[in-house]
């Protein structure tokens, strides 16, 4: 029974792990295949046919989003243009290094089962990302003050 139960366990964490790795690794391909200008992201089709979506939100209020920015700045991170990234968003620009550090640690758990360290990691990883949401919500607020 307890074998049972041990291989089930085991079983769950590489599903979550691959996951995990999905989520991260999904969000920074496309921002290899989209373009920007810097105001408006779009993918490109052929050379010359563009589309893109405005933030509904910004349209209609004149404020950004606690988003906007965001996809833009994966852009430019998948550019090496981080001052660029970093001025659009912070949060982004933040959350796109953890989900790229994300990467090679979820390959490594994968194969691996486990690393040295995981629950400080894990731990790390979860406070860094509350930190993320902290940066995001007050640059956020800042806009209406």
């Amino acid at each position: 029974m307890f074998n049972f139960k041990g291989r089930e366990l085991k079983r769950n964490n590489l599903l979550l792990h691959i996951v995990w790795l999905i989520i991260c690794l999904l969000p920074i391909i496309c921002s290899f295949l989209l373009i920007t200008d810097g105001q408006v992201v779009a993918f490109r089709f052929h050379n010359n046919y563009e589309v893109g979506v405005p933030c509904v939100f910004k349209t209609i209020t004149g404020y950004n989003c606690p988003s906007c920015g965001g996809t833009r700045s994966f852009v430019y991170m998948s550019r090496f243009s981080l001052l660029s990234a970093w001025n659009l968003s912070k949060a982004a620009t933040m959350l796109y290094i953890l989900m790229a550090l994300q990467i090679p640690y979820r390959i490594v758990l994968i194969a691996r089962g486990s690393v040295p360290f995981q629950r400080i990691i894990a731990r790390l990883g979860i406070v860094f990302l509350i930190f993320i949401g902290v940066v995001d919500i007050a640059d956020f607020v800042a806009q209406f003050i």
